[in-house]
């Protein structure tokens, strides 16, 4: 008699399970896949966007101490090399700037 009612609750349990499993299915076919597609752009699109704030302040070279110069005029002294890093430093700092800018204004109009 046991073992009956047992029976009877193990089947009742899945028929329940079943017919949740069957009106998950229906609501899985009523999205529109285009929704979805929209969805993860939108995502893409903002962790692009983080991406990009998180961007990281350029570093200012070092400038190299007066003795590390020879002074003998060499190709490539090394105060030229301190002036190519430093005039690179400025133009990515100008573009963090800039992009910093956009993204506040960004964040303002949202």
């Amino acid at each position: 008699m046991l073992l009956i009612y047992i029976r009877k609750i193990t089947m009742n349990l899945w028929s329940q399970i079943a017919s949740q499993f069957k009106q998950n299915i229906k609501l899985f076919d009523r999205i529109d896949e285009s929704d979805l597609c929209k969805e993860q752009s939108f995502e893409i699109n903002y962790q692009m966007r983080n991406l990009k704030q998180k961007k990281e302040r350029p570093i200012e070279p070092d400038q190299p101490d007066p003795d590390e110069c020879c002074g003998s005029g060499c190709q490539r002294c090394v105060l030229d090399v301190y002036y190519e890093k430093l005039e690179q430093y400025e133009k990515d700092l100008m573009e963090w700037l800039q992009e910093q800018d956009e993204n506040d204004d960004r964040n303002e109009s949202s």
